[in-house]
């Protein structure tokens, strides 16, 4: 399960990386105009393979919708949520369903909150609130999460024309009714550091590498499934507002890093890779 999760999140964080991106080089391209408040946000559809043909096989189709309001340049606020349907799998042992929902997130960020160094490097934050729409979160009674963002962007762009890196600590607090659901010690904090790297390579094509590290840490005060994930994905901006893009995403686990296995040469093994169509159209 921890690694489905990690492989939608990844999926999910290089496509809204392109998202974010795209909608940050129309606003620079307009920033001489007034600013106006209004709604943002975007409608995606992205289907996931392996191409596996034993029982590794995992297909699926996902539907996520983003709906929010710019309030000012830099602040904004809003809705993300989501379904996607399991082609080989339920949702999860106590329902037959191949619909899903996906993670229903409440958030409000805030960017350019700092600059330091001649406006190289760039801080803002974000906040979430996680509610308990997925299956798992039922199954585990979760009543809801909260997530800490503090988005680091460098100004690389001034050195290697197009090119734009940022780097994101995140720590998440989850709320459940018990501690143990089905002999299994539930997580109480998610650790992550995610590196986002985007190439533009022509005014229309993009070339985006995620790479996500994530502890877990249960309610009993031990780290369990560390994992690494990664997601490169090539993108093409069809208009000002349809995006498509095509990618590659993988993990590996790893119990321990000092005396585990070596959880890089997991990553581009045959174990969970997954080749992936998305398409989003924002406004």
């Amino acid at each position: 399960m921890l690694a489905l999760l990690s492989l939608t999140a990844t999926t999910s964080l290089a496509s809204e990386t392109n998202i974010s991106d795209a909608q940050a080089t129309d606003a620079d391209a307009s920033q001489t105009q007034a600013f106006t408040p209004g709604f943002t946000g975007y409608i995606a559809a992205t289907y996931s393979d392996d191409w596996a043909s034993d029982y590794r096989d995992d297909r699926n189709v996902s539907f996520d919708l983003k709906l929010g309001y710019q309030f000012t340049q830099n602040f904004s606020a809003g809705v993300i949520t989501g379904t996607y349907y399991l082609d080989t799998a339920y949702c999860s042992s106590h329902t037959q369903d191949y619909w899903c929902m996906s993670p229903t997130y409440l958030y409000a960020k805030y960017d350019n909150l700092a600059s330091f160094f001649d406006d190289f490097t760039t801080v803002g934050v974000q906040g979430r609130i996680i509610l308990p729409t997925t299956q798992y979160a039922q199954d585990t009674h979760l009543y809801f999460g909260a997530t800490g963002y503090v988005p680091v962007s460098f100004d690389v762009n001034r050195y290697i024309n197009g090119l734009s890196v940022s780097l994101t600590p995140a720590v998440t607090k989850y709320f459940n009714e018990y501690k143990t659901a089905g002999g299994q010690n539930l997580t109480e904090y998610t650790l992550s550091m995610t590196l986002d790297t985007t190439y533009q390579i022509s005014d229309k094509f993009y070339f985006t590498v995620s790479l996500a590290n994530s502890h877990y840490i249960t309610y009993k005060g031990n780290s369990t499934y560390p994992t690494l994930s990664h997601a490169e994905e090539l993108g093409y901006q069809a208009t000002d507002n349809i995006y498509i893009g095509v990618g590659y995403t993988n993990n590996a686990q790893f119990y321990n890093p000092e005396h585990g296995p070596n959880p890089i040469t997991g990553l581009f093994d045959d174990k969970d890779p997954h080749f992936y169509l998305t398409t989003n159209y924002a406004f």
